[in-house]
């Protein structure tokens, strides 16, 4: 995404000579759970290049450590079901998780656009890598349309509001405690 951005703002320097556009990236990690058995982080992308929209990502990387591959949470956790489209959360998740985001809002933001976009969107579609484990509870990095990204944000749903999606005998093969 960053060398296709840069060629795309190459090239509009190029040709327009008194246009001096800038492409800018950030790019950071966090450690979400690092235990014996589980290591998860999450990698944040913010990206501004052409347009009036930035781009911003957010992917988790689960790690079992036993085994030292990757790790996807819904072994532990059976919050989705296959869908038409793939991957669907379950409607009580989506119910939680639009629960979370419109709670993020300050008191102030009652007429503001996001609360509307986040009333109206369905929170269905599950992204890979979109799912990170983290010591205060289940992250769901749901990112929405592009130009109302603004809106969405990391989203950590407790552990305790997810004891009846826990698949028991996984927990158990990881040393799940939380």
């Amino acid at each position: 995404m960053a060398r296709e951005c840069a060629k795309d703002v190459a090239g509009v320097n190029a040709r327009e000579k008194s246009n001096t556009l800038v492409a800018e990236f950030e790019l950071r990690y966090e450690v979400l759970l690092d235990t014996p058995q589980i290591y998860s982080l999450v990698q944040r992308l913010n990206i501004h290049c052409i347009g009036p929209y930035p781009a911003f990502a957010e992917n988790a990387l689960v790690f079992d450590l036993a085994t030292g591959q990757h790790y996807n949470p819904l072994r532990l956790y059976a919050i989705t079901r296959n869908g038409p489209d793939g991957a669907e959360f379950l409607p009580a998740i989506r119910t939680l998780i639009r629960q979370a985001l419109i709670a993020g809002r300050q008191p102030t933001d009652q007429k503001n656009e996001c609360l509307r976009v986040l009333k109206r969107d369905d929170i269905r579609l599950l992204e890979k890598d979109t799912l990170g484990l983290g010591a205060q509870g289940l992250h769901v990095m749901y990112s929405g349309p592009h130009v109302v990204q603004a809106c969405y944000g990391d989203v950590v749903l407790p552990y305790a509001r997810l004891k009846k999606f826990l698949n028991t005998q996984e927990a158990q093969r990881i040393h799940w405690v939380h």
